[in-house]
């Protein structure tokens, strides 16, 4: 998936786990404002087919999810992040909330959408601050 390269290529070079995160948080609202209507099918199938989850090789969904685990452990390693956090609900936290913040944006009327970057943007900064030791 193009996505994954191009989540690890913008961060790469970051020094800042937080701002890793944020950066994570923004293409994940772009690929969603880029391409919606794929972004819209991703979010149906994800919750309406049995067939999806069940038979989907999920290796690089994990992948992407991973970003965000080893982000967090890049932070805790430098004494950024608490050491105390749960790597693992973290990428789910993170996951969940900007999927939530992107479905509700996805199924808004035409013309009544939210400033999608700006609403990811605000959930990566609370989260981030939650981090932070």
């Amino acid at each position: 998936i193009q996505v994954i390269g191009i989540q690890l290529e913008s961060i790469k070079n970051v020094k800042s786990a937080g701002e890793r995160l944020k950066i994570f948080a923004h293409h994940h609202a772009e690929f969603v404002t880029g391409s919606p209507e794929l972004a819209g099918l991703i979010q149906l199938e994800i919750r309406q087919s049995n067939k999806f989850m069940t038979d989907y090789d999920n290796r690089k969904f994990r992948e992407f999810l991973n970003i965000v685990a080893d982000t967090v452990k890049y932070g805790q390693e430098k004494g950024e992040f608490r050491s105390d956090v749960n790597v693992h609900m973290v990428k789910q936290a993170v996951f969940g909330g900007l999927d939530e913040i992107c479905q509700q944006w996805l199924f808004k009327p035409e013309g009544k959408h939210f400033d999608l970057l700006k609403a990811c943007d605000g959930f990566m900064d609370i989260l981030v601050k939650g981090l932070t030791v």
